[in-house]
């Protein structure tokens, strides 16, 4: 896609989101305009035209962002290629300090349809998976004192 999105920056020593104009934006809360909020998402946040805030143009302040940390941050933007369309996405940033900096994009992901996008959760390991691992550890534990008596 010619152009550019985001972008994350250090607006006089803090972090601050900037994006292109109307439609693209990022997830906020507050009042619109340079004082908005970028809004710290979870796993199974969903990003599209019925979130909770607004997408709010050009800058908007990273507050949220500026202790260390893995954050996510909601954003639309518009695909102006072929078919021109909306879409909605997140990113993982990790920031660092008290400006949010240093800082860096982990993950990210969008929907390329248009439709909203759900946040990925980080999958952990099951209960089962770790009855297994446990009942392995015991197993391997008994084998090696039968080898010692033997």
């Amino acid at each position: 896609m010619p152009g550019w999105d985001i972008n994350p920056y250090n607006n006089g020593g803090c972090l601050t989101f900037y994006v292109a104009a109307s439609p693209s934006g990022i997830l906020a809360t507050g009042i619109p305009g340079t004082t908005a909020i970028a809004s710290v998402l979870v796993p199974s946040s969903v990003v599209g035209p019925g979130s909770t805030g607004f997408y709010n143009q050009f800058q908007t302040l990273g507050t949220n962002f500026q202790t260390a940390g893995d954050r996510y941050i909601g954003f639309r933007f518009f695909n102006d290629a072929a078919t021109p369309v909306t879409y909605y996405g997140y990113l993982l940033i990790r920031s660092g300090g008290t400006t949010g900096f240093p800082a860096s994009i982990v993950s990210y992901g969008y929907e390329n349809t248009g439709l909203a996008v759900t946040i990925a959760a980080v999958p952990e390991i099951g209960t089962f998976a770790m009855l297994g691992l446990g009942l392995a550890g015991i197993a391997g534990l008994s084998n090696l004192r039968r080898r010692r008596v033997a």
